[in-house]
């Protein structure tokens, strides 16, 4: 493809995607949103967009710690992406999981070794664990102090109960394997496409 013709389809896709938003923003937004924004303490904005540079700073050096561990040297302007782009992918998929694939993919196109990379997310993962583990009395003692807090997370382990022993049985017939073969292809059909 022409470098000029990508130029322009790249200006042209631009330009609609800044003209749908100011169009969304004109016909959706009314006077009272145009009015918080401009009552938006900016020290507060500022302070965001510092601690969010921060985590990606630590996110990053975590990373690129443990990958230079295992052999794996890349730019600290791709570490950055990859946290970057690894966090926008945990944060849009279940459990998290979107983000350690992402993280695959952005070391696998640097032509590493496939057990190079999952030794480098294992121990991002567990390292990131970590602080559950260190936090988990904390949150125990905060849960317990508080009855309406236990309330509400014994609530909630109700409902992952009940979420996990309906879930069993449709976990033995999804494992049948033979007998629901056409049904189980349609819907990796449905939800891959």
């Amino acid at each position: 493809m022409p470098l000029i013709l990508i130029f322009w389809s790249s200006v042209v896709t631009f330009l609609f995607v800044l003209g749908s938003f100011l169009f969304l923003a004109f016909k959706y937004i009314s006077q009272i949103g145009i009015e918080t924004v401009y009552s938006i303490d900016f020290k507060y904005l500022f302070l965001a967009i510092v601690l969010f540079f921060l985590y990606h700073s630590f996110d990053m050096l975590r990373l690129k710690t443990i990958a230079k561990g295992f052999g794996i040297d890349y730019s600290y302007k791709y570490a950055y992406l990859t946290s970057f782009v690894a966090t926008f992918g945990a944060t849009v998929t279940p459990a998290h999981i979107g983000g350690e694939l992402i993280i695959f993919y952005m070391l696998k196109r640097l032509g590493v070794k496939t057990h190079k990379i999952w030794g480098t997310i294992l121990f991002k993962t567990v390292s990131g664990f970590s602080f559950f583990l260190l936090a988990l009395p904390i949150f125990v003692a905060y849960t317990i102090s508080s009855q309406e807090v236990l309330q509400k997370v014994l609530i909630l382990l109700i409902i992952f109960l009940i979420f996990s022993i309906i879930s069993l049985p449709l976990v033995r017939w999804f494992r049948k394997g033979e007998k629901n073969k056409n049904f189980i292809r349609r819907i990796r059909l449905y939800c891959l496409s």
